[in-house]
């Protein structure tokens, strides 16, 4: 959406929410989205197994309070008044359930084309960034707000072949531990992130070494700039300890520290495969 009048003339700036704060009207947007995605479900006919699971999985409700109620009256009277009963980082939690409920059961529009998991992320998004959200959808949780070039790498690190599944299950262990709320895990965030980047080399070199030195050297790069990855890749994995539990302690690593080891392993693992796969083609 455009800006309005007023933040176009500057008579009201647009506001960036704190990342604790969910006002009415970010919470009415949501559960209208969250609506509109159940009214597609029931043109699939799986709306009332997501509703089931809602109410017992997530609300941890009897399904017997639920099971003569109609659809809509299960939605609109029963889990709508808990949705609006939530703290902020319940909601997020919600969200997030909603999203991996609705893609284990790989739901499509009625167009067949379109799937509604990719529907709600990119709604969900869409409502975020409009109303000064400091988060993201990001595979599939709820991440605190990354430069658009960050989540670009990240989100092109998980879209990465599956011969390198392990790679990808670390990064995505990473991003859940860095979105945990209302009590992230940065350090564990980052050994995670840098774990990532040590299965990309045990695959590459066929589990000779974990060491992003030893495939470095391989590489067809500069030496400043083999010397700029390792010297990176070494903060992340060494300065502080925060690979070893050293210094300084887990309350000194923060969202910063955590973010940036996310970008700069993904950023790594993106051009390792790209100059890796490069070179090998020229064999």
């Amino acid at each position: 959406m455009k800006d309005l009048f007023s933040q176009r003339y500057g008579h009201q700036k647009k506001k960036m929410l704190s990342p604790q704060e969910m006002p009415d009207g970010l919470r009415n947007r949501l559960w209208n989205i969250i609506k509109f995605i159940m009214e597609k479900c029931k043109k699939s006919g799986n709306v009332g197994v997501i509703i089931a699971k809602i109410w017992d999985a997530f609300f941890k409700k009897d399904l017997d309070e639920i099971k003569e109620c109609s659809l809509d009256r299960a939605l609109e009277n029963k889990i709508k008044p808990l949705f609006f009963s939530l703290k902020w980082y319940e909601v997020y939690n919600f969200i997030e359930f909603l999203i991996q409920e609705i893609k284990s059961i790989h739901l499509f529009t009625s167009a067949g084309i379109t799937w509604l998991h990719e529907i709600l992320i990119s709604n969900i998004n869409k409502i975020f960034e409009e109303e000064g959200v400091p988060y993201k959808i990001i595979d599939d949780y709820v991440t605190p707000f990354i430069s658009e070039v960050e989540i670009e790498e990240i989100e092109k690190a998980l879209k990465i072949d599956d011969k390198y599944e392990p790679v990808k299950k670390h990064l995505s262990g990473a991003i859940e531990l860095y979105s945990k709320r209302p009590n992230p895990d940065y350090p564990n965030s980052i050994k995670e992130a840098i774990s990532a980047v040590e299965s990309l080399v045990m695959i590459i070199t066929n589990g000779k070494s974990n060491k992003l030195s030893d495939l470095v050297e391989k590489l067809n790069i500069h030496k400043a700039l083999k010397e700029a990855i390792k010297k990176l890749y070494g903060w992340a994995s060494d300065e502080g300890g925060i690979r070893h539990g050293e210094k300084p302690t887990p309350s000194q690593i923060g969202q910063e520290d955590a973010c940036f080891a996310l970008a700069i392993c993904s950023s790594i693992i993106n051009y390792v495969i790209s100059k890796y796969n490069l070179n090998s083609n020229k064999k």
